[in-house]
């Protein structure tokens, strides 16, 4: 059970990796301007998959939960609205792979599938909280995804921001690494990614 466990968080963990890791890097295609904060009229319709890369990420200790990190590769490919995502080790042993579409996301391991209504209860189910796929989605085309409010550090700026609760830093971007941290609350624990992207 603790090893199907572990294997659960490491493909979430590469689920919130979604927050940066491209194959190829490209602009994000959105209607409207480009406002300084704010959600716009729609999301990216386009996205430059497959993204492959290698993701690290730190979960904070939080009430009774010890702190841990989860080291993974992955191939992302897809849409906010249906894709696939296969993790592995570092040396390259397949560990799980997620598929979801408009209705369903499905989690796959070594002991098999688990169905999920959303990405969001999947997420929640592996990590104890949503994490915000399709936002993570536009970061990784380069920029705060369109049809969610985000405020630029300094205003207007898209290469800081926050959004969805994460403080994102895509300065790093063209030369292969995204960061982001969502701090700790009360109410939930502190996370911090690093991903590298190979091109």
């Amino acid at each position: 059970m603790r090893a199907s466990r572990s294997l659960s968080v490491a493909a979430l963990a590469v689920v919130v990796l979604l927050s940066g890791c491209a194959h190829r890097v490209g602009t994000p295609d959105t209607a409207g301007s480009s406002a300084d904060s704010g959600p716009a009229t729609s999301a990216p319709t386009h996205y430059n998959g497959p993204w492959d890369g290698r993701m690290s990420l730190k979960l904070a200790a939080f009430g009774q939960e010890a702190a841990k990190g989860v080291q993974v590769t992955f191939n992302l490919d897809g849409t906010p609205a249906r894709g696939t995502l296969d993790l592995s080790t570092p040396l390259g042993t397949r560990m799980a792979s997620v598929q979801w579409h408009e209705r369903m996301a499905v989690l796959r391991t070594s002991d098999g599938e688990q169905p999920f209504e959303s990405l969001d209860e999947l997420t929640r189910h592996v990590l104890g909280e949503a994490l915000p796929i399709p936002a993570l989605m536009a970061w990784l085309e380069g920029g705060p995804a369109a049809d969610q409010a985000w405020q630029g550090q300094p205003e207007g700026n898209r290469q800081q921001f926050t959004q969805a609760g994460w403080q994102v830093d895509l300065r790093e971007r063209d030369s292969g690494y995204i960061d982001a941290q969502r701090p700790a609350s009360p109410s939930q624990r502190g996370v911090t990614l690093r991903v590298r992207i190979d091109r």
